[in-house]
């Protein structure tokens, strides 16, 4: 029954693909946040975009629904504009800003944000940055 719970709890705040071994945290902002779209905006990408999704599994370990933390970031943090969040250098961390809003919109901007910030963490971690 413990085992249960556990992963049941475990598979609400991840995005988990275990035939592609994909496991990403998805952290989500409590009072303004929505992580389904963040999960839909993952899986819209592993239909879209094999590549990207790839990437996205290989050098992102959490997507977290947050104001970026610019000036608390010891690598630096990211951004392309007109995006709604930031990569934090160094790290395999993703912020896309807080949203409650569940739309095909939304979701295509968080997919877009995740695969762009995605890249930057792969140009990191392949020394390309």
């Amino acid at each position: 029954m413990l085992l249960f719970i556990v992963g049941f709890f475990y598979t609400r705040s991840h995005y988990i693909d275990i035939f592609n071994s994909c496991n990403i945290a998805v952290d989500k902002d409590f009072l303004d946040g929505n992580r389904k779209t963040i999960i839909e905006a993952i899986s819209r990408i592993k239909d879209q975009d094999k590549e990207g999704y790839k990437d996205v599994c290989k050098y992102v370990n959490l997507v977290s629904e947050n104001f970026c933390p610019i000036y608390h970031t010891y690598g630096g943090a990211l951004q392309y504009n007109n995006q709604p969040g930031c990569y934090i250098k160094g790290s395999r961390i993703i912020y896309i800003n807080p949203s409650k809003e569940d739309t095909d919109d939304i979701i295509d901007q968080r997919a877009e944000a995740i695969i762009n910030y995605a890249n930057l963490s792969k140009n990191y971690w392949l020394g390309s940055d």
